[in-house]
């Protein structure tokens, strides 16, 4: 018995040791390399002191004024976060998946709009900044449980994220648009929910910028395409 306490913690180490790798790998970001991945960006004033802080980039072969239009119809109630097909349906819980066209009808966002990041009445954004061509800021703060946000003004609100969100286009010398995705956040919980969330965020968050630049790249690119072959 002893042996198998001591191989079984073992293994425990060694898996230990192995999220930890991972959250260092992809708390460096996606697709930064290159990059100063700690410049100051449009958004960062949403929250002074996150826990943490993380970049991720994609250069789209297309201008920013190209990919403005995807990035302002973004949304679950609206066109999606362009992730895969499995991901709307089986995380976001939406029966529409992300649209492959721009759509004239949202093309529109103002300061203060409410955006769905899930079901109605679970998780959503506010709109805190729209910059034309240039940046995107959203904003989220909710109870991790109930989805409501919380009662600062209370001595004890309980435990919440507070979550931003930004996306930013840079043009290239060479006229196409290096995409930034910024998330900063914080975990107002008990210390052990706080770690844990040091450890397992950076590696969802990893994968969802991911999917979300290589969706928005895709989509980008396959339209310029087609109007360089029309033309």
């Amino acid at each position: 018995m002893k042996v198998l306490r001591l191989m079984g913690a073992g293994v425990g180490l060694l898996a230990l040791g192995g999220l930890v790798r991972l959250r260092w790998i992809t708390g460096k970001g996606w697709g930064v390399e290159g990059i100063d991945r700690h410049k100051s960006l449009p958004g960062d004033d949403v929250i002074i002191r996150p826990h943490q802080t993380l970049t991720h980039a994609t250069t789209i072969g297309a201008r920013p004024e190209a990919v403005w239009p995807w990035i302002v119809q973004m949304g679950v109630d609206r066109a999606g976060w362009y992730t895969p097909q499995w991901v709307d349906r089986y995380l976001w819980r939406v029966g529409n998946v992300s649209k492959d066209e721009i759509d004239p009808g949202l093309q529109s966002l103002e300061v203060g709009q409410r955006i769905l990041d899930g079901p109605e009445g679970t998780a959503e954004f506010e709109v805190r900044d729209v910059q034309v061509n240039r940046a995107l800021v959203l904003h989220s703060r909710r109870h991790p449980v109930t989805g409501v946000p919380p009662d600062l003004s209370s001595s004890d609100p309980g435990p919440y994220f507070d979550f931003s969100w930004t996306f930013v286009l840079e043009e290239t010398p060479r006229g196409n648009t290096l995409l930034l995705i910024r998330t900063r956040g914080i975990a107002q919980a008990p210390w052990l929910f706080q770690r844990l969330a040091w450890l397992l965020w950076p590696m969802f968050d990893y994968a969802m910028a991911r999917w979300m630049l290589l969706g928005i790249k895709a989509r980008v690119e396959a339209v310029t395409r087609e109007g360089s072959v029309s033309s």
